[in-house]
This record gives C-alpha cells, sequence and structure tokens, in this order.
C-alpha cells in the first residue's frame, strides 16, 4: 500500500495515526466490522469505549423506562456517529504511561479481592 502523506510527511506521525484509525474503527464505509484490531491504547477506554458503553446503558435504560424495545438500528447509527466524530478528532494521547500502575493494581486488588463470589 502506498501512503502518499509519508514523503510529504516525512514520515510523520500524523500520516500514520489517520491510517491506524481508519482502520481501527471502521471496515467498510458504513462501518460493516466495528472493533476490527480492537486495542486498549492510551485515550480509548476514556475517549472512545465510556461514551460509547454509556450511549448504548442510556438507550437501554430509555427503552426500559418508556415500556419500549431497544431500537439496535438507532444504536447502530448513533455510535457510528459518535465513532465518526472520535476518528476525526484531534486529541492527545500521552506515549508513555501515567500513573503508578502497581499501586493502582494494588488498590484495586485490595477493593474487590474480598468480594470474590465463586
Amino acid at each position: 500500500m502506498v501512503y502518499p502523506c509519508l514523503p510529504r510527511l516525512n514520515v510523520d506521525c500524523l500520516g500514520l495515526r489517520l491510517i491506524e484509525l481508519a482502520t481501527f474503527i471502521h471496515r467498510g464505509p458504513n462501518g460493516e466490522i466495528t472493533d476490527y484490531a480492537s486495542k486498549q491504547w492510551a485515550g480509548l477506554v476514556i475517549d472512545y469505549y465510556s461514551p460509547r458503553w454509556s450511549l448504548f446503558f442510556d438507550q437501554v435504560t430509555g427503552a426500559l423506562a418508556n415500556g419500549t424495545e431497544f431500537n439496535q438500528a438507532r444504536f447502530q447509527v448513533d455510535v457510528l456517529q459518535q465513532e465518526q466524530l472520535w476518528q476525526h478528532g484531534t486529541q492527545v494521547y500521552a506515549t508513555v504511561p501515567v500513573g503508578d500502575t502497581v499501586k493502582i493494581v494494588e488498590t484495586l486488588h485490595q477493593k474487590y479481592s474480598s468480594k470474590k463470589q465463586w
């Protein structure tokens, strides 16, 4: 595959980022294959997955509150729009770990280890 942006940008990460985002999010013009090559990269959980899950739960709880069926087709349209907004966003993410990973894991372990249900 030839990447026309590479010679102009001297292999600038912007061109590569656009290619990665297009590959990561949607395969097909209308997002026919969602989450192709899903990753847990910096910023994805907070800026991509969390809003998508919020949208899902908002629509499911709305349907339950109204006594109607969950509208999967409407959700797919809304989530595609949300994903495309993220895909075309310009948010800059950390390239090195943020926070003390070991401390975070220890805190979560202490919080949840006593709540085993099995």
